[in-house]
């Protein structure tokens, strides 16, 4: 009797560790790739149909599609620590729009730093924007998604509004806060790989 009582609680022992790996969704991203490929599908689509990049949309499945850490610093990481990124993304970040990264997020699959800046156009804050190799997805004075080979480009430009409704990282009723954020606007800078 005992032994089949021991067999019963490894039995369901293996049925929770399975439902674990099978249901957590940032383990099961990196164990079946293709769903992997069905959130970054879903993603683009939701893009194609909107005309836009929907920053709610684009935090979820950065969240999701691969599991990495955030990093935050609200009143900006020095240029050591956010160079190398922007330089694996072949943009840089206009000076003169005085950048302030707030939030650096890596992993394996998907790397992004987020900033405070001056203009709302992308194209007077990134420096190389174009990529003649890529298939642009999506190109206007605000949000720039392209293909190229194994790497999406997903770059955004929103105002401070959205932003607070989105990641709340920074408290418009905290005047230390409000400080740093008044009359900013919201950059994100992604690069996804796909392979």
């Amino acid at each position: 009797m005992k032994s089949i009582n021991l067999r019963f609680e490894l039995i369901i022992a293996i049925i929770i560790v399975l439902f674990f790996v099978l249901l957590q969704p940032k383990l099961s991203v990196v164990l079946f790739p293709q769903k992997r490929e069905m959130i970054l599908n879903t993603f683009i689509e939701d893009i194609k149909s909107q005309n836009k990049v929907n920053s709610r949309t684009f935090w979820k499945f950065r969240e999701f599609y691969y599991p990495g850490y955030f990093k935050l610093e609200k009143t900006g990481f020095n240029k050591s620590q956010y160079l190398p990124i922007t330089h694996k993304f072949n943009i840089r970040l206009e000076n003169k729009v005085n950048p302030s990264v707030f939030l650096i997020y890596k992993s394996e699959k998907i790397n992004s730093i987020e900033a405070l800046v001056d203009k709302s156009k992308l194209n007077e804050v990134l420096v190389n924007l174009d990529n003649n190799n890529s298939q642009i997805i999506l190109e206007d004075e605000t949000n720039y998604v392209s293909i190229s080979g194994t790497k999406i480009h997903v770059f955004f430009i929103k105002p401070m509004s959205e932003m607070i409704l989105t990641n709340g990282y920074f408290d418009y009723k905290n005047p230390r806060d409000r400080a740093l954020i008044d009359g900013k606007y919201w950059l994100s800078v992604s690069e996804i790989k796909t392979d």
